[in-house]
C-alpha cells in the first residue's frame, strides 16, 4: 500500500513530467533525479503538516512556475536542445525557485 507521502510525492512529480511533456521536452538524468528528491521531500511535509487539496495544489502549481521559468531560461541559451530541461537550465532555475516550501 503507497503511503500518504508517497501518494503525494507521486501525484507532483507526474504533474511535473505531463507539464515537461506538454511543452515537447523532456528532464535530463541530473534535473529529473532533483526533481524525484523534491517532490518526495514535499510529500512528507505535507503529509506531517496535514495538507489540504488546496495546498497540494498549491505546491503543484509553484512546480509549474519552476519549470516555465526553466524553459524560458533553456530558450535563451545558445545550442540547448529544443527539448531538454537539465543542468543549464533546470538548475539555473531552482536558484529562482529556492527557498519555497516544501520543496527546498
Amino acid at each position: 500500500m503507497a503511503s500518504a507521502a508517497g501518494s503525494i510525492a507521486d501525484y507532483l512529480f507526474d504533474a511535473a513530467a505531463g507539464h515537461v511533456h506538454a511543452m515537447g521536452r523532456h528532464f535530463g538524468d541530473g534535473a529529473d533525479a532533483r526533481l524525484h528528491e523534491m517532490t518526495a521531500q514535499a510529500g512528507h511535509i505535507l503529509t506531517a503538516e496535514g495538507a489540504s487539496d488546496a495546498e497540494i495544489d498549491k505546491a503543484r502549481d509553484a512546480l509549474i512556475a519552476l519549470l516555465d521559468h526553466a524553459a524560458m531560461l533553456a530558450r535563451d541559451l545558445p545550442d540547448y536542445p529544443d527539448d531538454l530541461l537539465g543542468e543549464r537550465s533546470f538548475f539555473p532555475a531552482l536558484s529562482w525557485f529556492c527557498p519555497r516550501h516544501p520543496f527546498c
